[in-house]
């Protein structure tokens, strides 16, 4: 995988300035892919796209990069990235995409704000939007997510390990699982985190 994004890169650096949507967001992961994050932030922040996976790749990274530094402002930009592509995807009829900014909405609401009535409110959006999506591996993942904000633990753990059954790439099923921690640390239920380790890892 990792070879796959130096490749990328070496493909698309040459001409970001003329990348369009797609590629931007595809040279963005892989300059996360090769540990180049800060780049990543500063090409997506430059070219200031308007479409909301552009907008959501950059959110994605400015979260990353406030739970590892904790900067107020990443937190704030993130969450106003968060919901203007909420927002828009809303306002084009994509529920695959509202379903997953919202999901980053109720996370930082309860992460970074500490307001889990505003986490809960979303979370109901979410599922909203996931039943009008297709159902596959992240929408499963998103339903569990939104689930355990509601408190419907048994039915999250369940959503979780449908997500898992659909057979993630090791990428993706690393990433449910640390966003899948995060959240059970958040709701403060230990429970959740031995029955989390168990589908990820333990692959009962």
């Amino acid at each position: 995988m990792v070879r796959e994004f130096h490749r990328a890169v070496q493909l698309l650096e040459p001409h970001k300035a003329e990348l369009d949507d797609q590629a931007l967001v595809q040279f963005a992961l892989a300059l996360e892919g090769v540990g180049r994050q800060q780049d990543a932030i500063r090409i997506l922040e430059e070219q200031g796209r308007s479409s909301t996976d552009a907008m959501g790749v950059l959110a994605g990274r400015l979260k990353r990069r406030w739970l590892a530094e904790r900067r107020r402002d990443d937190a704030e930009r993130a969450l106003e990235l968060y919901k203007g592509a909420f927002t828009l995807a809303e306002k084009g009829n994509d529920s695959a995409q509202a379903f997953y900014h919202g999901i980053n909405i109720a996370f930082m609401e309860l992460a970074y704000r500490g307001h889990r009535e505003g986490a809960k409110r979303m979370a109901k959006k979410v599922l909203g939007h996931c039943a009008k999506a297709p159902r596959e591996k992240w929408r499963l993942a998103t339903e569990g997510e939104a689930l355990l904000y509601l408190g419907e633990t048994d039915t999250a753990i369940e959503r979780y390990r449908e997500a898992v059954e659909t057979r993630p790439q090791a990428r993706e099923l690393d990433s449910m699982y640390r966003q899948a921690v995060w959240v059970g640390h958040l709701v403060e239920d230990k429970s959740v985190l031995a029955r989390l380790e168990a589908i990820f890892r333990g692959g009962n």
